[in-house]
């Protein structure tokens, strides 16, 4: 899920070189107050990053973000299991009236 500042809003850096997240990204991402950030720059660009402590709990945060509301990870990889089967299965069907 990538979150992205709407183009005309603007951040100011203050006298202390603080700067406000935008709420709508801080929500996005799930930085909540005291998230510990790293600060990067790449080509010019000032990179924040969440700093990832227990990586089994950023993935299952990441996860949690990423699925739908009310669907477990093994939910949704059973709909899949079950599309892929009657895809496999079409193609079989298909592939055997070639056949005859």
């Amino acid at each position: 899920m990538t979150a992205r500042v709407e183009p005309m809003e603007k951040i100011r850096v203050d006298a202390k070189g603080r700067v406000c997240i935008p709420k709508s990204l801080r929500k996005g991402l799930g930085l909540d107050r005291g998230t510990e950030l790293e600060v990067l720059e790449e080509g010019g660009r000032i990179i924040l990053a969440p700093l990832v402590k227990d990586p089994v709990e950023a993935i299952f945060d990441m996860l949690g973000r990423a699925l739908p509301e009310g669907k477990t990870a093994t939910e949704i990889q059973r709909g899949l299991r079950a599309e892929w089967d009657q895809d496999v299965e079409g193609e079989a069907s298909h592939a055997r009236g070639f056949s005859k």
